[in-house]
């Protein structure tokens, strides 16, 4: 029997899957990889780690007192000059809140990050804010600073991007973030959205565990049913009124698919992880159709006149925080890195979100593929503990950087898991132990459901901010 795995992404061309990866396909291919041939300092890091404490760590700092933790932004090698008048309203607020724990950092063509940290005497375990700042905000594409590069320095510090191709972007941004600050929201509203599309595992596990399930669990957790709601109609009119319009909260959390194009599609960049809504009738009744306009949400439905007013979001779907080059997900042994993109670039709904007159504070979205590992177990069965406490922290006033630790521990957790399920197999021989195809390919998605996740925005940004920061 051949066990295939749907994707979570929708084809704009005929509306099926991105593509269906093949497990004993796969689980054949990733026992060909060399387990070391990832970023075996992930590992590292995490084995060196303090028992208990959770990565990124700052013993006895809160992480929203910028005068203690820290602030600094990361510019390209030789663009500092040319970037730093475009967030210089920013650097000069983040400069007065982190006192004397501000730092202007550069990151080199090829470089990983931790040779990043060991070129400026950063620790890969517990953060010194004397010699890196807690908070790092890159300044950057992702052409000129890799997605790889944040993903990795998020294990030990809370790090955001910010990038957009209008200069008068970054002012807009900036003012729409210090507005949002000093609100002080006392009981922030949360807001979920997300499609269950009929004949569709992925939005059926989706829309019950991390839609429904979720909101009851935090309204329990917070003891405040009203600030919580799932039950709206998730229709792409639904979703504009909750970004920018007449119901628009202070967190929304979405989980849908997100549209997949083709490498050579004309509007790549304008459509690649545009939101699929409820709209759509599903693959059972819309396979081999085109998608409809009416059908998915994309960064040209976003009205200029938005009042997004500092919204947080939380995007849960393919591409939804921007597209790598290359597939990092092969369906075969054959079939490994096939081109996505002429390069790798941002998403457009949330550059847009957050470049508006009254936009956004901060997104957190999906680079690549997503999947359900990141909210099940490797038996899929239901583990929200993640997005809770992520969710939690951030109700609470949290800054958003450090609020996400918990997915990129669970990243590096997992990955020590697999290579050391890789090693044994290399050192014991292929017989020794039960070969688990299905598991192999499991734990490998978790990975990456965990590392994919993108805060694009001011890691430091809190619901809650202190007169102290």
């Amino acid at each position: 029997m051949t066990i295939t795995i749907p994707l979570n992404g929708i084809k704009i061309e005929d509306g099926d899957y991105f593509h269906r990866q093949h497990v004993r396909c796969l689980a054949k291919y990733l026992r060909r990889k060399n387990p070391e041939t990832g970023d075996p300092d992930i590992t590292k890091n995490v084995r060196e780690g303090v028992d208990g404490q959770p990565l990124p760590a700052i013993a006895g700092v809160d992480p929203q007192d910028l005068a203690r933790a820290g602030w600094g932004v990361i510019f390209p090698e030789h663009q500092a000059d040319r970037l730093r008048p475009l967030v210089r309203e920013l650097l000069q607020v983040r400069e007065a809140q982190a006192d004397g724990l501000y730092r202007e950092l550069t990151y080199r063509p090829g470089e990983t990050s931790f040779e990043f940290l060991e070129r400026y005497k950063g620790s890969t375990v517990i953060v010194d804010p004397k010699r890196i700042p807690f908070h790092l905000l890159i300044v950057g594409d992702p052409t000129t600073i890799p997605f790889a590069f944040q993903y990795n320095l998020a294990l030990p510090h809370s790090v955001g991007r910010l990038w957009f191709d209008d200069p008068q972007s970054y002012q807009r941004y900036t003012a729409n973030l210090l507005r949002a600050e000093a609100r002080d929201t006392e009981k922030p509203r949360m807001r979920f959205w997300g499609p269950k599309h009929v004949g569709d595992p992925c939005t059926k596990l989706s829309r019950q565990i991390l839609i429904d399930d979720l909101a009851l669990d935090l309204a329990s957790e917070l003891g405040d049913k009203a600030r919580f709601c799932a039950k709206l109609p998730p229709n792409k009119q639904e979703l504009l009124d909750m970004l920018g319009g007449a119901t628009t909260p202070e967190v929304l959390f979405t989980a849908s698919h997100g549209l997949v194009c083709r490498a050579d599609h004309p509007n790549l960049r304008d459509y690649q992880g545009a939101l699929l809504c409820g709209d759509w009738p599903g693959p059972e009744l819309a396979k081999g159709q085109p998608l409809a306009e009416s059908h998915y949400l994309s960064a040209d439905h976003i009205a200029d006149d938005a009042q997004c007013n500092g919204l947080l979001v939380f995007m849960f779907g393919c591409f939804s925080g921007g597209c790598p080059q290359f597939d990092n997900f092969p369906t075969s042994p054959e079939r490994t890195g096939e081109p996505l993109a002429p390069h790798p670039f941002l998403a457009s709904l949330p550059s847009r979100l957050l470049a508006l007159e009254n936009g956004c504070a901060g997104v957190v979205a999906h680079v690549d593929c997503a999947y359900f590992w990141s909210f099940t177990d490797l038996k899929q069965r239901p583990q929200t503990a993640l997005y809770r406490d992520c969710f939690r922290r951030v109700l609470e006033g949290e800054p958003v950087g450090s609020a996400l630790n918990g997915f990129n521990l669970n990243f590096a957790l997992k990955d020590i898991q697999y290579r050391e399920q890789q090693l044994k197999e290399r050192i014991f021989g292929p017989h020794a132990f039960p070969r688990d195809d299905q598991q192999l390919v499991n734990l490998w998605h978790a990975i990456n459901d965990s590392r994919n996740f993108l805060l694009l925005g001011d890691p430091a940004f809190s619901l809650k901010r202190r007169s102290t920061s």
